[in-house]
């Protein structure tokens, strides 16, 4: 795959046919590889989403990418996932401003209540970070709660994956140039479904909390009203039907 567009935006964009996870690729080679380094598969063969779950993709129906980032403000290092999320979110808006997209805490981009696109973030032992997106393109094995873009538009991989990296490389620079964050929240605000959702959220801890999103904070963290308040900075999370 020549991926021309792609390549206009990150120009040593290394690119597979074929991988076990882009994820764990770069995660492999992390002391090796410089801020910004791009990894993007055709296929994903033993993918991983968040708690462990299985991501994997057909060949080319899929966008599996994954990037090394050097964070700057490592105060900050805890929103990379949010400014991944919101990065992808503000590249489909633009290229598809007919598709009613949102974003679900922390990690995820819907269409209604159906996922199109997940990200996962680890941190490496030198403060490094490994962010993966997976975007369904026009994937029919995706579970039944998921959605491909084939289904109400006409994309490829190419111009799809180009519009992503433009943004998030974009995105990044402002990030890695100043420690000020608030544009990141209040774009999130504005565009996450969770806020005002009735959720349940599964902590790491194996704590489960029913209630309802009401905001996100400054640090990111989001703030559920359930028996009492509480302000979740990693969980699991699952919009309830109203």
């Amino acid at each position: 795959m020549d991926l021309p567009l792609a390549r206009a935006v990150v120009p040593n964009l290394e690119f597979v046919d074929s991988i076990d996870s882009t994820n764990l690729a770069l995660a492999r080679e992390y002391e090796l590889l410089a801020d910004f380094h791009v990894l993007v598969s055709a296929e994903q063969t033993a993918g991983q989403g968040r708690a462990g779950r299985s991501w994997v993709s057909e060949k080319g129906s899929s966008i599996s990418l994954s990037v090394l980032l050097r964070p700057v403000h490592q105060q900050n290092s805890s929103l990379v996932t949010l400014l991944i999320a919101v990065s992808a979110h503000q590249a489909l808006h633009k290229l598809f401003p007919e598709i009613a997209l949102s974003i679900k805490w922390p990690n995820d981009l819907l269409i209604g209540e159906r996922k199109l696109a997940g990200i996962l973030a680890s941190l490496n032992p030198d403060q490094s970070i490994v962010a993966g997106i997976g975007i369904n393109l026009a994937d029919q094995r995706a579970p039944e709660n998921a959605i491909a873009l084939a289904e109400l538009v006409d994309t490829d991989f190419d111009s799809t994956l180009s519009a992503v990296l433009a943004q998030l490389k974009s995105n990044w620079n402002l990030w890695q140039n100043s420690s000020n964050t608030s544009w990141l929240i209040d774009y999130l605000k504005t565009h996450c479904s969770t806020i005002g959702s009735a959720i349940r959220a599964e902590l790491v801890t194996g704590e489960s909390i029913v209630g309802t999103a009401i905001d996100i904070e400054s640090d990111g963290r989001l703030r559920v009203m359930a028996d009492r308040e509480h302000l979740l900075a990693a969980a699991d999370v699952w919009h309830l039907r109203k």
